[in-house]
């Protein structure tokens, strides 16, 4: 009866206007009332009343999704996070983070007496190649008192989703790879035998042996009728899509071994797969049944490229290289003639093109040589060693470059220096790719084996050696459709001198406003800047 009393007091205060500092106050829920307290009904009425008690947060655990215990959990896979949370008067919400991004947490779901979240890899940090994670799950009542507990399971995430023996028990020395668009690897060897790996890191289908079987080197393109395959028998084939085996009638004799890749032109009806060989010809095959070959003009090393007035450039190895041009329908027109520009001395890695045409061209004397369509030459930069791979562009137009001492440069459009200190990494430096959507945009392998992420500065995010005692390729990139902003993550595949493939998980997507941002262009090394990357 007291209180009763006390009560109706209150309320006759109040309402003349004389309210009791003690009175509860009116909620309609708990964000109405003060941090303490919590909204809660009494006599037919909501008021504010003080909380005492922490939720209760309990049995706690966090898997991966898809991995075997003990088994490390890749760069993008998911994280479930389970947990009981209990609160005496009123839990609000529970919550659900990981210790890579603990402010980035997520609402959990309950079911029964255990609440869930599923928590993706892909939306936190990970600045390194392997790392460990735990899960920090928070309870919060309506009086906004919390409580947390984090797991100690320390799961350890990777970014090397898996390695391949193409050929168990034999060690094949492997080209670089093309990826077709459903993330299909393809990649040839010194056996002459070409290889089809899944997303998954198992065999897509039997292996193809091409020719009579002799030995490969070039990286394999892809088009959009063919996969085209140059071989050191002198012959550039094109197989089926599917695999299945070589195209009847698609194909040419180049006359001499083909070391360079192939480049690609599409056309509505059909498509011209491109290669230069060491016999000076630069040979065209079409997916129709066409060919058509030049005369002999110096030896090439490398294979040919293309601007996007669907012009075939190559340079040649000879002692003082030139850049040839040709148009081409049907049959190869030479553009330049007997005066064909000089870049220095012998050219034997892949020329790239630039966002304004110009052909960049790296001599193994160190000359940086930029090329007009008109066929007018400038000597951009002199690098302090050997290139060893193809240059890439990016966005701005700047440069990036390695050498076989272990040196990135990155120059301007211009051949300016951007890096006051080149970056010196651990080996002969390859063709990097070019990233976006990430703060890693240069992921850049080495001959020896270790592959670095880096961003633009130049500064090391990561770094990681696949394997030891095997020479690394350039590396190729695939991307998996619909991923959502902010969790974008891509597949690189890095083959080896020893018949292994490796995929490496990096963040982001290639960087398709840059005009040349891996070696051969684009995923499918069309060597074409006309095709979308």
């Amino acid at each position: 009866m007291r209180c009763t009393v006390l009560r109706l007091t209150a309320l006759l205060a109040i309402a003349t206007g004389c309210g009791s500092v003690d009175d509860p106050a009116r909620c309609a829920t708990s964000a109405d009332c003060v941090a303490g307290e919590y909204c809660a009904s009494a006599e037919g009425e909501r008021r504010c009343w003080p909380d005492g008690h922490d939720p209760v947060v309990s049995d706690v655990t966090v898997r991966c999704l898809g991995a075997a215990a003990g088994e490390a959990c890749p760069r993008d896979g998911t994280l479930r996070v389970t947990a009981t949370a209990t609160d005496v008067e009123e839990l609000a919400e529970v919550r659900a983070a990981l210790t890579l991004a603990p402010g980035a947490s997520v609402v959990m779901v309950r079911s029964g007496a255990t609440w869930t979240a599923d928590l993706p890899l892909a939306a936190a940090p990970v600045p390194a190649f392997e790392a460990t994670v735990d899960a920090i799950v928070t309870g919060r009542d309506g009086a906004r008192r919390s409580a947390s507990v984090t797991t100690t399971a320390a799961i350890p995430v990777t970014r090397l989703r898996w390695t391949r023996e193409v050929e168990p028990g034999v060690p094949v020395a492997l080209t670089p790879a093309a990826v077709m668009p459903d993330g299909t690897v393809v990649v040839a060897g010194s056996n002459g035998k070409v290889y089809f790996t899944s997303p998954d890191g198992t065999q897509a289908h039997a292996p193809v042996t091409v020719g009579a079987g002799q030995a490969i080197s070039a990286a394999p393109a892809i088009g959009t009728k063919a996969i085209w395959v140059g071989s050191e028998d002198g012959w550039l084939r094109g197989l089926a899509l599917d695999g299945s085996g070589a195209l009847l009638g698609v194909a040419v004799n180049s006359e001499g071994p083909i070391r360079g890749s192939v480049a690609v032109l599409t056309e509505p009806t059909r498509e011209w797969g491109f290669v230069a060989s060491t016999s000076g010809r630069l040979a065209g095959a079409s997916s129709a049944g066409g060919t058509d070959i030049t005369g002999a003009a110096g030896a090439y090393a490398v294979g040919p490229v293309m601007d996007r007035n669907e012009w075939v450039y190559a340079a040649t190895s000879s002692r003082t290289s030139v850049i040839r041009s040709y148009s081409f329908d049907s049959a190869f027109t030479d553009r330049w003639g007997v005066t064909p520009p000089v870049v220095g001395v012998s050219v034997e890695v892949p020329l790239v093109i630039a966002k304004n045409d110009e052909v960049l061209s790296v001599g193994q004397d160190g000359l940086v040589s930029s090329t007009t369509s008109s066929g007018q030459t400038s000597l951009l930069a002199t690098l302090t060693d050997i290139a060893t791979d193809s240059p890439v562009i990016l966005s701005n137009g700047d440069i990036v470059v390695g050498d076989q001492s272990g040196v990135l440069h990155r120059l301007s459009s211009s051949g300016v220096a951007v890096w006051a200190q080149p970056k010196r990494l651990s080996g002969p430096v390859l063709s990097p790719l070019v990233l976006a959507d990430t703060s890693a945009t240069l992921i850049v392998p080495t001959r020896s084996g270790t592959v670095y992420a880096l961003d633009g500065s130049g500064a090391q995010i990561w770094s990681h050696t696949l394997g030891t005692g095997a020479e690394l390729r350039s590396g190729n990139l695939h991307t998996k459709p619909g991923q959502p902003p902010g969790q974008v993550t891509s597949t690189a595949y890095y083959p080896t001198s020893d018949g292994k493939l490796h995929a490496v998980i990096v963040d982001g997507r290639l960087d398709t406003s840059a005009p040349w941002p891996k070696a051969f262009h684009d995923p499918r090394n069309t060597s074409n800047a006309g095709t979308t990357p």
